[in-house]
């Protein structure tokens, strides 16, 4: 399962997206509703999918290397305004 369709799951269920270890630091009675939601019912269990979502078990997607560098060229464009082509591409 990808961070976003899980991210977008957990809020279906009213709770928000939080990765399992800081969901571990808050106390039993905040933690509890979403440990219910997540296991179901005995005769309707969670699918496996609803439990990683509300349980925070899907890592975080990470950034391309080239999306990063095109945040980085928009971000300081006002930089590069006055620079020559050959500056540019140093």
């Amino acid at each position: 399962m990808h961070y976003l369709a899980a991210k977008e799951l957990a809020e279906s269920q009213g709770f928000s997206y939080r990765q399992l270890n800081d969901i571990l630091t808050d106390s039993l009675p905040d933690m509890l509703p979403r440990l219910e939601a997540a296991l179901g019912t005995r005769d309707a269990p969670a699918p496996e999918m609803l439990t990683e979502a509300i349980l925070g078990a899907v890592n975080p997607v990470m950034p391309t290397l080239s999306g990063v560098l095109d945040e980085y060229i928009d971000r300081t464009k006002t930089r590069h305004l006055k620079k020559y082509d050959a500056q540019k591409h140093r």
